[in-house]
């Protein structure tokens, strides 16, 4: 998690104006809830969106990693197609966070796991 905590920051930081800075330094990028991503993603600037998709990259990373793979190469529980790429994840997560939410109190790893698994499940 220090990686990717540290992954999240330095995308804040090499993307942020003098005051986004101090909002940047603010955040714990593992307890990033639902409500405080679509609060900080709703902001209109190229630097919100940049740090909203590399943020949520992030997440889907560990996400994958965190569920562990089989020999097939495959997710145990997630199986993700051949040919999808980080900014399907990235839709299909800011789908799923846009249909449910009553689960935005849950921090944006936990929603998407859930996320993944209800879109991509294996057989």
């Amino acid at each position: 998690m220090h990686i990717l905590r540290t992954l999240a920051l330095a995308v804040a930081l090499s993307i942020s104006t003098p005051s986004n800075f101090v909002a940047a330094q603010q955040l714990n990028a593992d307890f990033i809830t639902g409500n405080k991503f679509v609060e900080l993603c709703k902001i209109d600037s190229q630097h919100a969106e940049y740090f909203c998709k590399g943020y949520l990259t992030a997440v889907i990373q560990s996400v994958l990693r965190d569920m562990g793979r089989n020999t097939k190469g495959h997710i145990s529980i997630i199986c993700i197609p051949s040919g999808v790429d980080y900014f399907q994840l990235n839709d299909v997560v800011v789908k799923y966070i846009i249909n449910y939410p009553e689960k935005r109190h849950f921090t944006v790893h936990n929603i998407a796991s859930d996320a993944l698994v209800t879109y991509y499940p294996c057989p």
